[in-house]
């Protein structure tokens, strides 16, 4: 809290080195997550049990650390996201732009699903993806969104919240995807917690998609839940899959499936 401090000197000094961001290979999500719980004051979930802790006189609040702490970690963010892995790939994202994309993310509840989802669609396009970005209008129209080379999580989370959207339909992402022959390696849908899909028609859709235009893969993020049940992916489909909740390694992991690593 005391800008003079020596500790908080010591702190900024260290992330402003560039030097040091490159050799400690910190990723842009392991910073984004240490944001969120710094905005926080490193609050716990607002369980009952923590809520009923909070009453206590004896309980003390974490005060605010000052904010060139949050500066200096936000321009460490935007550095890291050149340090991102290659991969190179066509891909097309969706995402859920309902109000409830402000909710906070299973396994990290002080970040806000539309700023994990920002950091995502960002993180994919520095390490090469060729991305169209969509969503499903409150008219159930398919609309491409626009993505930019100079976002940041926060520019773009802030036009994501702004748009106007539908409930998400995977099936009918599929169809205008094959429709208008848009050819990709990976198609992503984002969501906070909608989890009522048509899996047969999706399954369907995908198949066609495959035999009329090229071989694809799908993924169904519900970033604000614990899990999908029934799943969205195909069972018997080694190229569907399901990511539900928030983690450090959610962009390796769609990286890695998008090139066969498993």
């Amino acid at each position: 809290t005391n800008e003079f401090s020596p500790v908080l000197g010591k702190v900024l000094q260290s992330i402003r080195d560039p030097l040091a961001l490159a050799a400690s290979k910190l990723q842009p999500a392991d910073i984004l997550s240490v944001i969120a719980q710094v905005e926080s004051c490193w609050e716990h979930p607002p369980t009952t049990a923590h809520k009923a802790k909070t009453q206590s006189p004896n309980y003390v609040k974490i005060p605010s650390p000052h904010h060139s702490l949050i500066t200096g970690l936000q321009k460490m963010l935007v550095s890291s996201l050149s340090h991102v892995p290659k991969v190179p790939c066509s891909v097309v994202i969706c995402v859920d732009c309902r109000p409830t994309i402000t909710k906070g993310c299973w396994g990290l509840w002080s970040l806000k699903a539309v700023k994990a989802m920002s950091l995502t669609i960002l993180a994919l396009m520095k390490g090469g993806a060729d991305i169209t970005l969509t969503t499903l209008g409150e008219d159930k129209l398919m609309k491409q969104l626009p993505l930019n080379t100079t976002d940041t999580v926060e520019t773009l989370g802030s036009r994501l919240e702004k748009v106007k959207g539908g409930v998400m339909d995977p099936a009918l992402l599929m169809r205008w995807a094959r429709e208008g022959t848009k050819r990709a390696d990976l198609v992503i849908c984002m969501t906070d917690s909608h989890a009522e899909v048509d899996r047969e028609d999706l399954w369907t859709e995908l198949e066609l998609y495959r035999s009329t235009v090229c071989p694809v893969k799908h993924i169904y993020m519900a970033l604000s839940s614990k899990s999908l049940f029934p799943t969205v992916a195909n069972k018997t489909d080694p190229h569907m899959l399901d990511i539900c909740g928030w983690g450090q390694d959610s962009t390796r992991i769609i990286q890695a499936f998008a090139k066969d690593c498993f």
